[in-house]
């Protein structure tokens, strides 16, 4: 029997658990999570769970299937200990996009925190100067969801812009080469300055120690883009498992929401179950939806009754960048070191864009010799030692541009198949130009960075690429389109139904968003 005084929150990812825990924080509420909650597989599951317990020196020189899909002009598909899981589709849904469309639902328990990289940052003030909330607004937020996990960095020249909330920040080593570079950065740092470079150490989020965390920290295995055993990088999963202490919330997965009916009381869900495809009805109190902007997207549709509508998609463009350390390294090939992203760069240069340009540098690790044989294989037989000093060389860095300058996508709704979700890219003619300045900027400044671009290996990644899409259902205070949301992420006048996750941005910043999504999400849930 539901209670009225229970919340129900459908979605498990980063923008569910921070609008679960707000939403705790109430006096006399009750919280139910509804979750397909897709789970890794059993026999994955316990090898890590025998990882977690042994040192890193005594594992298998295999683990797990580890080498990630390549499924777009080399770009990979990333993978949890070589499982689809975050990706497997819960039916009666159906998707129809081109193979290089890189959007992508997750109906798994944590949704892409799963496997994402786990770049944490907030939003610039000026880059949400189109939000009908401000920084300010959002401020006190940042400060709550940054308790649930520690931040890798130390204090540098992105502060300024980029505060982390946090007094004391968790040290993680560089590599060598990360080493190498972040000194000649700061070496050169009042003249970067000069020019609109802005870098420090990535902020990351890592689990705390008591939320599952390793006690050692960062082992420096170097699984970190296919799997951590040792559960260092956070998930949204770290934070459902305290939840579930909570003797006010409960967590049911095996659930499939497909959409909501509001009455005065109470929203009634309509759900199926997975296993056995039965129809199933809930209802509660409030409903705040976080099912990842795809499926939050549907179930909206679905619930305002709509023949047809084309819902616009946000999204930031992803360019990766090979470039060459002034230094080669001989001890790269076998070194231990995280490989995720280990610098962070922020371009300000107003004579490219008006927004903040994010980059996150990547350091040499084995994930690159797929890509390296293709185009180098017969040089590396021919001449191993040149080519092995010229690889020892290699980053990559991930370029992202604010969505004003980027591709989006169209999602085409139809309620003769509401349960179909059909995209098709349409490309921005601002992104080409601003991309062409760009890498002529890295360029002439390779100088002072130490790194010399690879322009002609550069790949621009068609939309949905990043991760980081959003804004079908923009928050306003003034409706202006047909479906939208109000500062509370309620659509079209609705008052018991709230959109929590990226759907009702009404722009997506080129920096990280994971940090600003749930710090709205929390705002939700506490002003709610």
């Amino acid at each position: 029997m539901i209670k009225n005084n229970q919340y129900i929150v459908i979605g498990s990812g980063p923008s569910g658990v921070s609008c679960a825990t707000a939403l705790l924080k109430k006096k006399n509420i009750k919280v139910l999570m509804l979750d397909t909650g897709y789970e890794l597989e059993k026999d994955l599951e316990l090898e890590a769970k025998k990882l977690y317990k042994i040192d890193h020196s005594k594992w298998p020189k295999e683990t797990f299937n580890t080498k990630p899909d390549l499924y777009y002009k080399g770009v990979p598909l990333k993978k949890l200990f070589g499982s689809n899981f975050t990706y497997q589709i819960s039916q009666p849904y159906t998707y129809k996009f081109k193979k290089e469309i890189g959007i992508r639902p997750s109906f798994a328990k944590g949704g892409f925190s799963n496997i994402w990289g786990g770049a944490i940052m907030p939003s610039y003030k000026n880059d949400i100067l189109d939000w009908p909330i401000s920084f300010k607004k959002l401020k006190p937020y940042y400060k709550k969801v940054v308790k649930l996990f520690d931040i890798t960095g130390q204090k540098d020249s992105l502060s300024k812009y980029f505060p982390t909330f946090k007094n004391k920040l968790t040290k993680l080593n560089l590599s060598e080469q990360g080493e190498a570079i972040y000194k000649f950065l700061n070496k050169n740092e009042k003249k970067l300055k000069k020019k609109g470079f802005f870098f420090g150490r990535s902020r990351l989020a890592f689990n705390k120690k008591k939320y599952g965390g390793h006690k050692d920290g960062c082992i420096y295995c170097g699984l970190c883009l296919t799997g951590c055993p040792k559960n260092i990088i956070y998930s949204s999963v770290s934070t459902l498992q305290n939840l579930k202490k909570n003797e006010n919330f409960e967590y049911l997965p095996g659930i499939t929401v497909t959409s909501l009916k509001e009455n005065n009381s109470k929203v009634l869900i309509n759900a199926f179950e997975n296993k056995s495809k039965e129809k199933i009805s809930l209802s509660g109190q409030k409903v705040f939806v976080g099912a990842g902007v795809l499926q939050t997207t549907s179930i909206i549709a679905n619930t305002l009754k709509l023949k047809e509508h084309k819902f616009e998609i946000k999204d930031k463009s992803l360019i990766y960048l090979p470039l060459l350390f002034k230094k080669s390294f001989s001890k790269i090939y076998n070194q231990e070191t995280n490989t995720l992203s280990q610098i962070f760069f922020e371009i300000m240069d107003k004579k490219i864009t008006k927004k903040f340009i994010h980059g996150q540098l990547y350091l040499y690790n084995k994930l690159y010799d797929r890509e390296i044989n293709k185009y180098l294989l017969p040089l590396k037989l021919l001449i191993p030692k040149i080519i092995e000093k010229l690889v020892s060389r290699l980053t990559v860095l991930q370029i992202y541009l604010h969505s004003d300058y980027s591709s989006k996508l169209i999602f085409h709704y139809n309620s003769t198949k509401p349960h179909e979700i059909v995209l098709e890219e349409i490309r921005n003619n601002k992104t080409d130009d601003v991309v062409k300045k760009i890498l002529q900027k890295i360029k002439q400044n390779r100088k002072i960075t130490g790194l010399y671009p690879l322009i002609f290996y550069k790949k621009l990644a068609t939309a949905g690429h990043s991760y980081h899409s959003g804004g079908t259902m923009p928050m306003e205070r003034i409706k202006t389109k047909e479906i939208s949301t109000d500062l509370l992420g309620r659509p079209n006048n609705l008052k018991r139904i709230h959109c929590i996750d990226a759907s009702i941005l009404p722009s997506i910043p080129a920096t990280t968003i994971t940090l600003t999504i749930m710090a709205n999400a929390y705002r939700i849930g506490s002003e709610s």
